[in-house]
């Protein structure tokens, strides 16, 4: 495994259109590759802004196995086909014109040595290229993410240069329409398999359910470690204090006048289109009751008068029940 360099000050944040992109890239590759995981290799996009990166987006790479009798296997030795990587950053500056190559991205459970020559490869593109590491088998495993970003410094070791990787923290950034589509597939994969009716609100609601439940067992411990601070139980950790008191403010905020204003506004609205809809259903039942009296009246007047027929047309008019 390749020396790191510590850890860096630079930050990422990670959307979860990269995510996907790389997880769906592996489980191909694993299917393609008969239930075998095999490394795969791509490309990332981005902003970047001084120190912070913005990871939006990724696209994969061709690669070309090593040759034989090569001292590394296919998995470490990955050789990346140049030419479509200019093709497809061509491509994606014509469409995402504000988005730019920061790094690239490939599955395994560590890194390798010839990563470092793969890294030398890709600062033809970006003087400093992120490198982002997903372990698919920890995947199946893991809680966590089973992600790690590293960008790459030039060392001198014994008067060489050489490339260590420094470790770099990252945090989850959504955008409205990615909380929704990520929201989407959540639910359509807890379904999968399932076609009983009512079996994605089940779901959905189960979900909320549970993460109430989990927002209520958070809730009890902070109270715990507050009662036991309050009773000299445990000593004061300022930051985390400041961190509950934090959290407090934050739920007073929907209780101003103009959260109170719009739950109104919200409220008159559902009790106008619940009045609409009992006006609609009364009015139609009106209607029905309407056509049966003028149908007893006809039928009754033609008994006095049996050589003009009722209307055919009127008959048609009403339901099956309502004919005698």
């Amino acid at each position: 495994m390749s020396d790191t360099a510590g850890v860096s000050n630079s930050s990422v944040l990670l959307h979860p259109l990269v995510i996907i992109n790389i997880s769906d890239h592996a489980t191909r590759a694993k299917v393609t590759n008969k239930g075998v995981s095999k490394r795969v290799v791509g490309a990332l996009l981005g902003h970047q802004q001084g120190k912070q990166m913005e990871l939006l987006n990724s696209f994969e790479l061709l690669t070309v196995p090593p040759p034989e009798g090569s001292e590394c296997n296919s998995d470490e030795k990955v050789i990346i086909d140049e030419e479509f990587l200019k093709t497809k950053l061509s491509q994606f500056s014509e469409v995402f014109p504000d988005q730019e190559f920061l790094g690239w991205y490939s599955t395994g459970s560590q890194l390798y040595p010839y990563d470092t020559t793969i890294q030398k490869m890709f600062m033809a593109h970006n003087e400093s290229p992120l490198y982002m590491i997903m372990d698919s088998v920890r995947a199946s495993i893991s809680k966590e993410l089973p992600l790690e970003v590293f960008e790459s410094e030039v060392r001198i070791v014994n008067n060489q240069p050489e490339v260590k990787f420094c470790s770099i923290p990252y945090k989850i950034e959504t955008l409205e329409a990615e909380r929704i589509a990520v929201d989407h597939i959540a639910h359509a994969a807890s379904t999968t398999g399932s076609s009983a009716a009512g079996t994605s609100s089940i779901a959905q609601l189960s979900g909320t359910q549970e993460a109430i439940k989990m927002l209520n067992i958070r809730v009890k411990l902070l109270l715990r470690y507050l009662k036991a601070v309050q009773n000299g139980e445990l000593p004061k950790d300022l930051n985390f204090l400041r961190q509950i008191k934090s959290i407090c403010r934050m739920l007073p905020a929907i209780d101003t006048q103009q959260f109170k204003n719009d739950l109104l506004d919200e409220y008159d609205d559902t009790l106008l289109m619940t009045y609409l809809a009992s006006i609609t259903k009364t009015t139609s039942a009106a209607d029905k009751l309407g056509k049966v009296h003028n149908f007893t009246y006809e039928r009754q007047r033609h008994r006095r008068f049996p050589f003009h027929p009722a209307s055919h047309s009127e008959a048609e008019d009403l339901p099956a029940s309502y004919i005698f």
